[in-house]
């Protein structure tokens, strides 16, 4: 099944499971050429396509056994809402944007926010993050939504 044969939640289900299974091509598979995402781990500066495959393959080195448990998912139209049960161990250092963060092997239970808006093709275009992670706070010095 192509993504434009793929209902909007199909493709986030899609997104979401390609995550989980470290699988980064089958992830930016689905993400259109001209896709944009946005959130507090990008201290509310949007990032392309490329430099979003560099987070997630370097968040998923850092944290090998993490992934996305969907919670809640919410379609209206082309836009889909999902809160998630993000879950990874610290166990390797997280060099991205120049800064490097040491492991501290502490495990992470974090709730997310995801929006993702679908295109006419079938693709994520856009793809907002509302993270509440102790992580963030502890390590990077970003943003909350509220000071974005």
């Amino acid at each position: 099944m192509t993504t434009s044969e793929m209902s909007p939640e199909e493709v986030v289900y899609a997104f979401l499971d390609a995550y989980n299974a470290k699988d980064f091509d089958g992830a930016m598979a689905l993400l259109a050429d001209d896709f944009v995402t946005v959130g507090a781990s990008t201290n509310w500066d949007p990032i392309q396509k490329a430099s979003y495959r560099d987070k997630l393959t370097c968040a998923a080195f850092a944290f090998p056994d993490s992934r996305w448990t969907t919670a809640n998912m919410v379609v209206s139209g082309d836009t889909v809402a999902v809160r998630v049960i993000w879950t990874g161990t610290f166990m390797r250092p997280l060099a991205w944007r120049g800064q490097t963060r040491q492991p501290t092997g502490r495990s992470y239970r974090e709730q997310t926010v995801l929006f993702f808006r679908i295109d006419e093709n079938g693709q994520i275009r856009e793809h907002n993050h509302y993270e509440y992670w102790d992580f963030l706070r502890e390590h990077s010095g970003a943003r909350s939504a509220a000071a974005a």
